[in-house]
């Protein structure tokens, strides 16, 4: 007998929400983003940098820069001459996902709780799923932005996705590409 449980149907939801890309941002002042000209990229605290999940990527900072100049903003070296002072750094973990069969193949759960006619009672049997457990690692894009004259947090901006850094260059390239879109489209005043 082949039937889907509300089990399945719920891990079912839950794999398809995983891969996805989590974006969240918070403004923290009542700044105007429609005055920014210039900026400047500052490094991570020493701290942050030192940290064994900490990963910078040269095609990072290359798709944040492409994203900022489309936005009209132009990148100086001098804090002087900028308006904003921006930070990157993306954070990596691995998580846990579970796959089940493809689609052409049936998807049978079976377990919970269960009847027996031989003893004639009720009792309670683990599920036996035909998913399989793999580890991907998650990074987490984390971007900030400061007043260069007061040195105020003005925003703050998280986009969290899947990464896999073994594939080509090119790929990941393409990857770091999508997040820098989705991240820099969250910063206010465009």
């Amino acid at each position: 007998m082949k039937f889907i449980t509300p089990l399945a149907l719920t891990l079912g939801l839950l794999l398809c929400s995983c891969s996805s890309t989590k974006v969240r941002s918070n403004k923290k002042t009542d700044y105007d983003f429609k005055l920014v000209k210039t900026y400047q990229w500052v490094p991570a605290s020493e701290e942050i940098q030192e940290e064994d999940d900490t990963y910078l990527n040269n095609s990072m900072a290359d798709a944040l820069n492409n994203q900022l100049t489309a936005r009209g903003w132009q990148q100086v070296e001098q804090a002087a001459e900028a308006d904003i002072q921006l930070t990157y750094y993306i954070k990596l973990k691995e998580q846990k996902e579970y796959a089940g069969p493809g689609p052409n193949e049936a998807h049978q759960v079976q377990g919970g709780v269960t009847y027996s006619k031989d003893s004639k009672s009720w009792g309670y049997k683990e599920p036996d799923t035909n998913l399989s457990l793999y580890l991907v690692e998650i990074g987490t894009l984390h971007l900030q932005i400061t007043d260069t004259e007061f040195g105020d947090l003005l925003w703050t901006g998280t986009l969290e996705t899947q990464l896999d850094r073994s594939t080509p260059v090119e790929k990941q390239k393409e990857v770091m590409q999508k997040m820098a879109r989705k991240i820099i489209a969250k910063v206010p005043g465009k």
